[in-house]
């Protein structure tokens, strides 16, 4: 058994740098987490790290490559989207970004927050009586 603890920014990775830049004690996780990851049976201390027992790589055929993250990153800004205008301009983006086929999640993502902007723009506006 091995443990590796690891905050790694929500945001594409530069795949050649190692995994080992993200690694943080598994005590700093639970203390900024306010959560006991392991109960005080075992002692993490005794336990080998990770990547000393693997290697740790972010490439592989397991890594992602850079265009499905950033797939990934645009389907998170399409949901953030509040405007009809601000989801246009964002997908004319990703269009431009001539990706060899965009996933069908990001797909659903952008036609999902496009019907909801295209119902809260016909929705009726209740006039508040004076």
């Amino acid at each position: 058994m091995a443990l590796g603890c690891f905050v790694v920014p929500n945001e594409p990775i530069d795949r050649n740098r190692p995994l080992t830049d993200f690694a943080v004690p598994i005590e700093d996780v639970e203390r900024r987490s306010g959560l006991q990851l392991f109960r005080r049976r075992i002692n993490i201390n005794d336990i080998p790290f990770l990547c000393n027992q693997t290697s740790c790589e972010l490439t592989g055929r397991d890594a992602m490559s850079r265009e499905t993250l950033e797939q990934i990153d645009y389907s998170r800004k399409v949901r953030r989207c509040k405007t009809l205008d601000q989801l246009q301009k964002l997908w004319m983006e990703v269009e431009n970004k001539q990706y060899k086929k965009i996933d069908k999640w990001l797909n659903a993502a952008y036609t999902k927050r496009l019907d909801e902007l295209n119902q809260q723009a016909t929705a009726p506006i209740n006039k508040i009586d004076s």
